[in-house]
């Protein structure tokens, strides 16, 4: 059986013609990917490489080897960093229930911290499931439960924040509720600087090649996003800040992360481009140089000079209020 795999890596234009659905035309393209860009490794390079869909990425997969052991050298790493990140957030929830479930704010909170938890395992049971498979399947349904769970999750604590200002909340409860916030949002704030593009790219390039359309304003998205995120901040150092010095120590880090997206910004370069890595950069530019229909890699958006010189002012003044904080 083995020995009538097409081995993706070697194969000719006529070798790889043998596949269903894979012609001349896209023969050719897979071998400029394969120069261009890197070895096809898994079925999302090998939907990209195509310029295919996900669905016939997925029926090809069962037809091709893919020689070189690179695999499971690349697809180990995202479930192994997903599985420990999403397992200390679930253990901090956990850590965090209060078992008081004598009010409604408790019962809230206590919601909130299990939708968080939802979210995290179901992205967690996603990876691996995609890596048990490798990486030939995917569950958009355990995708899509994962980010509605905590985005549901963050919005029903950043509730409880808000009513901790309206309503007369025991000062421990207040502490507790505003504590944990923060330490959820800055977490997925972290996830969204530093996966976001490669997330986005990576999904784009495999359900529909015509998507790379929207990849302009999957940059404005997230320039205008991480601004967002620097406004938040900065609101929770000046009027939600908790006795702890995790907010300041994330905080830190963060506005070095706006500074230098902001820098790229000012300099007309969307922050989308430079936080994908080189293999990613290359992959984009052979997207769009084989989408005819778009002639740069995501071209500057008019306000992008402007956003970026926000964001770098705000950086700024969230590195310096951290440090006085710190210090105080």
């Amino acid at each position: 059986m083995s020995s009538s795999l097409i081995p993706v890596n070697q194969a000719t234009i006529d070798e790889l013609q043998v596949l269903k659905g894979i012609g001349p035309k896209r023969a050719e393209r897979i071998l400029r990917y394969r120069l261009e860009v890197s070895k096809i490794a898994n079925v999302y390079d090998l939907a990209t490489a195509a310029g295919i869909s996900l669905k016939q990425a997925n029926t090809l997969s069962t037809l091709v080897a893919w020689h070189g052991g690179q695999f499971k050298a690349t697809s180990l790493l995202a479930p192994a960093v997903t599985f420990i990140g999403s397992y200390l957030l679930v253990i901090y929830s956990v850590s965090e229930i209060s078992f008081r479930l004598n009010s409604p704010t408790s019962m809230l909170y206590n919601a909130s911290l299990l939708l968080i938890m939802i979210g995290c395992i179901s992205v967690t049971f996603e990876q691996l499931f995609s890596f048990a498979s490798q990486q030939r399947l995917t569950s958009r349904f355990l995708i899509t439960l994962s980010a509605a769970s905590s985005l549901l999750g963050i919005a029903s604590l950043i509730s409880l924040v808000s009513l901790n200002l309206i309503l007369d909340l025991s000062p421990a409860f207040s502490e507790k509720t505003t504590a944990t916030t923060n330490f959820i949002i800055f977490v997925f704030l972290i996830v969204f600087l530093l996966y976001a593009p490669g997330m986005h790219l990576k999904r784009i390039s495999l359900y529909d090649p015509s998507a790379t359309k929207n990849l302009d304003m999957a940059a404005l998205f997230f320039d205008v996003g991480q601004l967002t995120f620097a406004v938040l901040i900065l609101l929770i150092l000046v009027a939600f800040n908790s006795n702890l010095w995790v907010e300041e120590l994330f905080a830190i880090w963060a506005s070095v992360m706006f500074m230098s997206n902001g820098a790229e910004m000012l300099q007309g370069r969307s922050a989308y481009i430079s936080l994908l890595s080189d293999r990613e950069k290359a992959a984009l530019r052979f997207i769009l140089k084989e989408d005819r229909a778009i002639k740069s890699v995501s071209p500057p958006h008019r306000s992008m000079r402007t956003t970026g010189a926000v964001l770098v002012l705000v950086g700024v003044m969230i590195l310096a209020l951290a440090v006085i904080e710190l210090l105080a």
